[in-house]
């Protein structure tokens, strides 16, 4: 979960990069975008329950094995989600 992800950072003392995605619907652009993120350090990538591409094999193979080592949390509600991040730093 986001809440997680976030404590591990700061308990790691390191500031959380999350990425937020909306409207990705495609599974090879969801690939790219997560091997982009583990390069650049991200801690998690974020994206809606609804109208985002599935994680699945052909997710995987396009991210070169990155979803494996990415959190990818689902969310009910993009907007609640980041003001939930701001408030949380």
């Amino acid at each position: 979960s986001l809440s997680h992800v976030l404590q591990a950072s700061y308990e790691q003392g390191i500031d959380p990069f999350i990425i937020i995605l909306d409207s990705v619907t495609d599974v090879r652009n969801l690939g790219a975008v997560a091997r982009t993120a583990v390069s650049v350090g991200a801690s998690a990538i974020v994206i809606p329950t609804q109208g985002s591409a599935s994680i699945g094999g052909i997710a995987m193979k396009t991210s070169a094995g990155a979803l494996a080592h990415l959190p990818v949390c689902r969310v009910a509600d993009l907007r609640a989600t980041i003001h939930y991040l701001q408030d949380s730093g």
